[in-house]
């Protein structure tokens, strides 16, 4: 029996194999393979003890690498990997007893004289999932990237006591990890900051062991995976950040002259220290805000402590607070006076705190009035999983009642009905984002949070971000509209990126400023697929990012094909819309659809001939009020809840003209 077992799996590894080698270009060469059946040469292993070679009592692997835990600082590198460029690294794992364990991919591997850092993403046997894991000073990070664990389930699930393939790529500083499934990732990462090092593996701290074989390494010049971010429905709105930040250390102690400064002026500007002059230099937050003082401070040495700090303008308007998300040992001071110490409430630091309800701020701890601030923050280093900190400047909100809003009668029904609002429109006029601005408003009004999507890529998220974060100057508009989307040309210009959908985010923008809970999502899909593809893939990211929305309420304007909740359009029964995908897949969302009805006009259209303004004729289906909704009850056969009037409808061009009308 056990012989027939072996062979099965031999069998098993072999279709393993192909299916692996079948999505690694032609062109790669071999970096490394080992079986592990001939010693450990090809490794560097830091504990000849408990990093072994065994046998593993089956015949289709025969030896394999034994990991077992014992300390914090045991790895296996692959000897010469700091020389590989790109990479794809590809094994098969075991996990042979049921009780904490993990197999931690290493990447960009780097040691001096001083400290140990790497990239880390690992994989959890007992539970079936993966964290992300990165280790500055081999203080693990985990803590500060919770909105990567990602489940592993079904065929791709760990099952103790039985073999899974996994595989990473690595090039620069993105890493895509896959389990089980060797052509879509399950996590895709680049926010650790190295882009060259030594490549291997590492058990977990304490636990069981784990088991790894039949490891190889070829070249790799592009990712093959090429979509969205995974896990989907991670949006980082850094809109509200701090950022401009300058770092002093890092010290073996701390300085009172700086802390007495306030981190400003004369005999702030630099110390002595461990034979040193330190001075300040710039500390750019990562592209999810945060600021991470593992970089600079030491874990395992003694220099242990940094001072961050930055200036901030507080504009004419309400008063701002500054808040924060840590799990660090923090001190504040704001224009040279001590505002206390961090006070830690939760086991994780957030990147939507204080927006998320299930992510609440960990410490507000100063209102800013109008003018210049100056914000000293004072780090510690040597805690374990921490070692960096979020930050949000939140302007003061003034009651909800007083907001002065567009009417959208019928508003309070679909408030009461739903979570996610599916507004359906004929792209390229200028009502239907005025309707998803009004509707925002009403539900800010009515003391909720809104979250508002738009049918663009999640490569423009960081634009989004800066330019809520502005002042809406020509500069900032300019910045916004430098993005892929906005300069496509043809049929690239359908009207997701109209001089309305500007208009539409302006009115967010000027909305956050006001302190309003609203936030976006970026949501649609464009990679050459078919139509029934790209909904399929819209459908999906969609639920996740609604899933992760800390919002009340969920606005998506979308075409209104896409936003059907029913299957079928006049040209393929059997065709399956976003709306319909969306509620199917996630029966538990509360889901709203609109379609628009107009007066007739005009709308800015893409035909397979050209894109321009063309007339539309009227469609009217209930009363004549402007934005007034009509919903039902039941589903329609078209499949909308019901109708929002959008009046007589013009036509929005295009925000940057690539094209004459």
């Amino acid at each position: 029996m056990a012989s027939m077992r072996g062979d099965i799996r031999g069998v098993l590894a072999s279709l393993v194999l192909a299916v692996l080698m079948s999505v690694i270009p032609a062109s790669a060469e071999t970096l490394f393979e080992d079986d592990f059946e001939s010693g450990l040469a090809g490794w560097e292993v830091s504990d000849p003890e408990t990093i072994t070679i065994v046998d593993s009592g089956d015949e289709a692997y025969g030896r394999v690498l034994h990991l077992a835990p014992a300390g914090a600082r045991l790895h296996a590198l692959i000897r010469g990997s700091e020389r590989w460029g790109g990479y794809r690294i590809e094994g098969e794992v075991l996990f042979p007893e049921d009780e904490h364990n993990y197999l931690g991919l290493i990447y960009h591997y780097r040691q001096d004289d001083r400290r140990v850092d790497l990239g880390s993403l690992y994989i959890k046997g007992n539970g079936s999932y993966i964290r992300v894991n990165p280790r500055r000073d081999w203080n693990p990070g985990r803590m500060l990237y919770e909105e990567y664990r990602t489940a592993l389930t079904g065929d791709d699930a760990i099952v103790i006591g039985e073999w899974q393939s996994f595989a990473a790529e690595v090039v620069g500083s993105v890493c895509h990890l896959y389990v089980g499934d060797s052509r879509t990732p399950k996590v895709t990462f680049d926010y650790y900051e190295a882009d060259s090092g030594r490549a291997g593996f590492k058990p977990r701290v304490v636990g069981g062991p784990v088991w790894l074989d039949n490891v190889r390494v070829v070249s790799l010049d592009r990712l093959t995976y090429r979509g969205p971010r995974l896990p989907l429905g991670i949006t980082y709105d850094t809109a509200d950040a701090v950022s401009g930040w300058e770092v002093l250390g890092p010290l073996t102690r701390t300085v009172p002259e700086v802390e007495a400064a306030g981190g400003f002026g004369e005999g702030a500007e630099w110390v002595e220290d461990d034979g040193r002059r330190v001075g300040w230099r710039p500390f750019a937050v990562d592209p999810r805000g945060a600021v991470l003082t593992g970089r600079v401070t030491e874990y395992l040495g003694s220099r242990t402590v940094a001072y961050f700090r930055a200036t901030v303008e507080v504009p004419e308007g309400p008063r701002v607070r500054f808040e924060l998300s840590s799990l660090d040992n923090l001190a504040f001071w704001t224009d040279g006076v001590f505002d206390g110490y961090f006070e830690l409430r939760d086991r994780f630091a957030w990147h939507d705190f204080g927006r998320n309800p299930e992510h609440p701020r960990t410490n507000g701890y100063g209102e800013l009035d109008l003018g210049t601030h100056r914000l000293l923050v004072r780090a510690r280093g040597g805690q374990y999983a921490t070692g960096g900190f979020f930050t949000r400047l939140v302007p003061e909100a003034r009651p909800a009642e007083e907001l002065d809003c567009s009417p959208v009668p019928g508003a309070e029904q679909v408030l009461e009905r739903a979570g996610v609002v599916l507004v359906g429109e004929i792209h390229g006029t200028v009502e239907s984002p005025a309707f998803v601005a009004a509707l925002a408003c009403q539900t800010l009004r009515a003391g909720k949070s809104v979250t508002v999507g738009f049918e663009l890529e999640e490569s423009e998220e960081a634009r989004f971000s800066a330019y809520l974060a502005s002042d809406g100057s020509a500069a900032a508009r300019a910045a916004l509209l430098a993005g892929r989307p906005w300069q496509a040309t043809g049929q690239g210009q359908y009207g997701a990126t109209s001089e309305a959908m500007l208009a539409l985010l302006e009115s967010l923008r000027l909305l956050r400023r006001q302190g309003r809970p609203v936030s976006f999502a970026l949501f649609n899909r464009t990679d050459r697929s078919s139509s029934q593809d790209r909904d399929r893939k819209m459908a999906r990211t969609l639920g996740a990012l609604v899933e992760r929305s800390p919002a009340d309420l969920f606005l998506a304007l979308t075409g209104n094909i896409h936003s059907r909740l029913a299957p079928g359009t006049p040209w393929d029964p059997d065709y399956e819309p976003m709306g319909f995908l969306l509620r199917r897949d996630n029966p538990g969302l509360r889901v709203v659809s609109l379609d628009v009805s107009h007066a007739g006009g005009s709308a800015w259209l893409c035909t397979p001939e050209a894109c321009g303004v063309r007339g539309m004729g009227a469609r009217v289906e209930h009363g004549q009020e402007l934005f007034a909704i009509a919903l039902q009850d039941e589903l329609q056969a078209d499949g909308h809840h019901g109708r929002y009037f959008a009046g007589e409808i013009h036509a929005s061009p295009p925000a940057v003209r690539s094209e004459p009308d």
